[in-house]
């Protein structure tokens, strides 16, 4: 794993003709598992990245398989990844004349369609990239943040919360915050002075704002609307002020730990 491949040791590995294959990406499918191969884009943002008709590592642990122009029908890659799930590999390389990289294993983490067409394959690695191979592929060594669906990046701490603290006056504010160390953090507040926070651990454990309840039909609901035009629906029990929510992003900007959340897992342990 994370070790380079010749196009001549692939086709030695991988002799047979792939299941699937398209102008920059193909699939080879075995008992064992279902080999991803993918041209990779590595603009300095993810909006250019989506727009590229490439596939691209959302974060070092994030991989987006799109298939680009396809010489098979896109139903066959969605047979295969649902076919295979939890037994993917990914191997990708940024041009045509480089090596490829082995990033290793990963499962299936959704696959998005866009009138029919398969726009992309979301894969959890079971693996980080290491740092260095994560800048390789696009990935920025500093701070990645998205203020109402605009993003940027940010060199330090005191930037990052500058950046917020600036923004958090406007009647309607969604932000998202994320860096290698592959945690992130999402709140969103409006004019009414309400606000949320749900936060998202390495270890993909989940925290959020007030009291977590499980959305049910007796469950109150409150929906903010979001900066991209989606409804972030959550339980009214998660909903906290606006000047809580800035306290809590504060303290998981320059300390690293979000304080005032509670464990989302502690509805499954009876706990509320």
């Amino acid at each position: 794993m994370f070790k380079r491949m010749t196009e001549q040791e692939k086709k030695h590995r991988f002799p047979a003709a792939p299941d699937y294959t398209a102008t920059s990406s193909e699939l080879h499918s075995s008992p064992e598992e279902l080999a991803c191969f993918a041209l990779v884009d590595t603009s300095p943002t993810v909006r250019q990245r989506k727009t590229s008709d490439l596939s691209f590592f959302l974060g070092p642990e994030n991989f987006m398989w799109v298939q680009g122009s396809q010489s098979e029908p896109a139903t066959t890659a969605q047979r295969l990844f649902q076919l295979h799930g939890n037994r993917l590999h990914v191997f990708a390389r940024r041009t045509l004349q480089e090596d490829w990289f082995d990033v290793g294993t990963g499962r299936l983490n959704g696959m998005q369609l866009v009138e029919q067409r398969l726009a992309e394959v979301n894969i959890w690695l079971a693996t980080k990239l290491p740092e260095a191979l994560w800048h390789e592929f696009g990935g920025q060594p500093d701070w990645c943040l998205i203020i109402n669906n605009v993003e940027s990046k940010a060199f330090s701490p005191d930037v990052v919360m500058a950046a917020i603290r600036d923004a958090w006056s406007r009647p309607s504010i969604d932000v998202e915050i994320g860096r290698y160390a592959g945690d992130g953090l999402f709140a969103i507040a409006e004019e009414s002075g309400r606000a949320t926070v749900h936060y998202w651990s390495s270890d993909k454990s989940e925290f959020v704002s007030g009291t977590p309840q499980l959305s049910d039909a007796t469950v109150e609901t409150h929906t903010f609307l979001r900066s991209n035009g989606y409804d972030h629906e959550i339980a009214t029990g998660q909903v906290i002020t606006r000047e809580e929510a800035i306290t809590i992003i504060e303290s998981y900007v320059l300390t690293g730990k979000p304080a005032g959340l509670t464990p989302w897992a502690i509805l499954f342990q009876g706990g509320v």
